[in-house]
């Protein structure tokens, strides 16, 4: 078996080039060769939780019937977290078979809000609970 380098992005392998002078590849099934364009593997997004600010308007029920019509969206949860004098706080959960991400973005967008931040992403090709740890 032949063994290939470690892959490094190129700031990195810039910097630490005395580690590794050229990055290699290794795929899933363990050949090391340069991914090319039909490498590409993007995972299937089965959940997506985002923290998100809304105007009053839309309600968050129309938030939520909104986003369940999206192709690949099998249920969303809204709750809200906070209200202040202009926006609410809103915490999404999104769940689906197939949920394109541009696609949720771009329906909050014309629904006039904004996401804070994605709080949680489940990819594969099933639902992995998040583990509770030591350290929790």
């Amino acid at each position: 078996m032949t063994r290939g380098k470690l892959f490094m992005p190129d700031f990195v392998a810039s910097r630490a080039s005395d580690i590794r002078s050229t990055p290699s590849y290794a795929s899933r099934d363990g050949d090391f060769s340069p991914p090319g364009p039909s490498d590409t593997v993007m995972e299937t997004i089965r959940r997506v939780v985002l923290d998100m600010l809304k105007p009053y308007e839309p309600s968050i029920v129309d938030v939520a019937r909104s986003v369940a019509e999206i192709d690949g969206v099998d249920g969303v949860n809204a709750t809200l977290l906070e209200t202040d004098q202009e926006v609410q706080n809103i915490k999404l959960t999104v769940e689906g078979d197939d949920i394109a991400y541009a696609t949720l973005e771009t329906v909050v967008e014309q629904l006039g809000a904004s996401v804070h931040s994605i709080d949680q992403i489940v990819c594969g090709e099933r639902l992995v609970e998040e583990s509770q740890t030591p350290q929790d």
